[in-house]
């Protein structure tokens, strides 16, 4: 299953990177795309589509927070 999540704010973690617009492909799971601005080509390719309506995403924070309640 492929699903995209666009129009929203995604923070990757990655010093201090901020992707406004931003869009995530999703398949099976696995992050496989993260981009800015229209995802046209991903459009045809999806199951699911998510407007994240301008709402912030922060991907490597899904991780962490299982570690945390798994050491906990």
């Amino acid at each position: 299953m492929k699903q995209l999540f666009y129009n929203g704010v995604i923070i990757t973690g990655e010093k201090d990177e901020v992707i406004e617009n931003g869009y995530l492909v999703v398949e099976n799971g696995v992050i496989i795309e993260v981009g800015s601005g229209n995802p046209l080509h991903a459009l045809e390719e999806v199951n699911e589509k998510v407007d994240l309506h301008n709402n912030w995403v922060m991907p490597g924070l899904i991780i962490l927070m299982g570690i945390l309640v798994v050491l906990y």
